[in-house]
């Protein structure tokens, strides 16, 4: 693994004006939600945009979504919508970060409604030690015969600790790939093909002279 990607988490409220769904126009509505997805959907645009082929890429996440009042005759006159982006690299973060602030601008503009923002938590890029990613590289090899590198999406203790220490992680097969759900699940064998790298891993660091 490279290392743990960069989080910039925010909450956008956009606030526009309920009324009843039945009685007020299309073109006099100041509907909050729309103005929230219009921005959600180039939030989405913003992550193809600054994905590369590869390690590199990112990502853009809407994960909750709120209105009020939240009723099935009434505009939404307030949506409050969550943002999670990350990437590895500092520039691109910091990049998609004032891209979607000026997608929420433009999308509350176009529905007559005010956005504001709220930082929730941010965290910087935190790329694993060059010499361990290599040991690490050398022990998955020697046990399965390749070994992709790949950033993580999600941090760890081990991002955590990259300020204090070298650090590195070495990844178990998911299948389908599915993580942080129910349906997670590193079949038997490949737990133990991991267990055999870790312990090469292990083995290597000791021997080398570059970790202190």
């Amino acid at each position: 693994v490279l290392g743990t990607f960069g989080v910039e988490r925010h909450m956008l409220r956009f606030v526009g004006q309920a009324a009843h769904s039945g009685s007020t126009p299309i073109a006099m509505r100041r509907d909050a939600f729309l103005a929230a997805a219009e921005s959600a959907l180039q939030f989405r645009e913003i992550a193809r945009r600054h994905s590369k082929p590869g390690p590199g890429g990112v990502v853009c996440t809407v994960g909750i979504v709120k209105t009020e009042p939240g009723i099935v005759t009434a505009i939404p006159g307030v949506c409050e919508i969550s943002l999670d982006q990350r990437a590895l690299d500092v520039e691109v973060l910091a990049l998609m970060l004032a891209e979607a602030k000026h997608a929420a601008s433009h999308a509350a503009a176009n529905n007559n409604v005010s956005v504001e923002w709220r930082r929730v938590w941010q965290i910087e890029p935190r790329p694993f030690d060059p010499t361990l990613i290599e040991l690490c590289a050398q022990a998955v090899r020697e046990v399965t015969g390749d070994a992709p590198r790949l950033p993580s999406g999600p941090l760890h203790d081990a991002a955590e600790m990259v300020p204090h220490m070298p650090v590195v992680m070495m990844f178990a097969f998911s299948s389908r790939g599915l993580s942080h759900c129910k349906e997670e699940d590193t079949p038997e064998p490949h737990l133990g093909k991991t267990i055999e790298a870790f312990l090469k891993l292990v083995e290597k660091t000791v021997a080398s002279p570059a970790i202190g």
